[in-house]
């Protein structure tokens, strides 16, 4: 099976909290690691986002406003993702 990725769109969302302590850990499955932090899903001071590329268009990045919700990710996906469909 050939690997074609020409069709392809690789889309992420992250939540950059305003207080200084976003935290992003990587590592591999076996490695054990200890991460202690509160998450405020509510808290006001945060940027959400979201983006996407491809090979075949590029997408205008979409902040969120207030809570995200399966409502205001559709509208996302209509507003920035599907104009370049």
């Amino acid at each position: 099976m050939e690997n074609n990725f020409n069709r392809v769109i690789f889309s992420d969302e992250v939540i950059f909290k305003l207080d200084g302590k976003s935290v992003r850990v990587w590592h591999k499955d076996d490695e054990a690691f200890m991460l202690e932090e509160k998450f405020d899903p509510y808290n006001k001071e945060k940027i959400h986002m979201w983006g996407a590329i491809s090979n075949f268009a590029s997408f205008e990045p979409y902040f969120f406003e207030g809570h995200v919700s399966s409502e205001t990710y559709i509208e996302c996906l209509k507003k920035s993702l599907l104009p370049k469909l």
